[in-house]
């Protein structure tokens, strides 16, 4: 988008495309998705990738979900998806739409989870949330046996030292991998990303800032590292960082997050993941906006929140009741 905020592309110049992929779709706002579709020639294809279950974009409208809601297939459409996909034509069922739409035998759901089976117990949760069943969700929160969800019931107004003893072990195994080798950032991303704090508000003592003070505090105390210069200093070896805005200078982008650690000349650099394998190391001070990412949150995509919602934060094997 030029200065000035017309968008360089619409309906008097559009796109020199034949076909447009978007992906997260859930976040075109209304207003959005219109400009998009205006700048997008009449003879060229669209097709939109995204979760329609995921949280609404941040504007007004819910376009994605409601473009998803009638995913009826006719069986001419199913024959010509087995064909391209090189599958029996019985194993595509199409499920019953949401709502009927102008879309039919354009939409395909895609059902089948591969990050965890449908019958686990994070599975069955999720399937619980997505139908709006909260009874049923609480219930598989306090009675899964699997090992893969774990219930703490913390209601008071200041998480209670289970709840920060169960955040502070989540990132046992990323302060082991920085006391092993402080100069390895492969190792210290990969045992970062084993374990994250999702808070439902940013501000308050369940919040990401307060959660963030917690956790810097200890790792801070755990590893006294020499460049550590104290509390004065917002920066250390440890510190996970993740960007809040696009620098394409620097090719980071919005949620892009980077470790804090030495490099061969004892300075201070945020090493960011570049490929496969490789990393890229910024200097702190040439970082557009960022703030530390041990705790993250989704408020900001949110309109509204319930009186009734209080929780601090969900973990990969752990959720905490407030």
């Amino acid at each position: 988008m030029p200065a000035g905020g017309r968008f360089r592309h619409h309906a008097g110049n559009r796109l020199a495309i034949d076909a447009l992929v978007v992906d997260e779709a859930s976040m075109l706002d209304l207003a959005l998705a219109t400009r998009l579709i205006e700048a997008v020639p009449d003879d060229a294809r669209i097709i939109l990738l995204g979760d329609k279950d995921q949280l609404a974009a941040v504007e007004s409208g819910a376009v994605f979900a409601e473009l998803s809601a009638d995913p009826s297939l006719s069986a001419a459409r199913i024959d010509r998806i087995a064909s391209l996909c090189a599958m029996p034509g019985a194993a595509i069922q199409a499920p019953e739409p949401v709502a009927q739409s102008g879309l039919r035998d354009q939409v395909v759901w895609l059902t089948r989870n591969f990050r965890f089976a449908s019958d686990s117990g994070i599975g069955q949760l999720a399937a619980a949330i997505n139908s709006g069943d909260s009874a049923a969700a609480i219930a598989r929160l306090g009675a899964d046996t699997s090992g893969s969800l774990q219930w703490l019931d913390d209601g008071g107004s200041v998480p209670c030292d289970e709840s920060e003893q169960a955040i502070l072990a989540g990132y046992a195994a990323y302060l082991e991998a920085l006391r092993a080798d402080g100069r390895n950032p492969s190792a210290a991303t990969d045992a970062f990303a084993r374990f994250r704090t999702l808070c439902a508000v940013r501000d308050g003592a369940r919040g990401v800032e307060a959660i963030n003070r917690l956790v810097s505090k200890h790792f801070r105390s755990a590893l006294k590292h020499p460049l550590d210069s104290g509390e004065h200093s917002e920066w250390y070896p440890g510190r996970p960082v993740m960007v809040l805005r696009n620098d394409y200078v620097l090719k980071l982008f919005n949620g892009d997050i980077g470790i804090v650690m030495t490099d061969d000349s004892d300075a201070l650099m945020v090493f960011f993941p570049e490929g496969d394998t490789g990393f890229r190391a910024v200097a702190p001070v040439r970082l557009p906006a960022h703030e530390t990412a041990f705790a993250m949150t989704v408020q900001a995509q949110v309109r509204r929140v319930p009186s009734s919602t209080r929780c601090l934060s969900c973990f990969p094997r752990t959720t905490i009741r407030c």
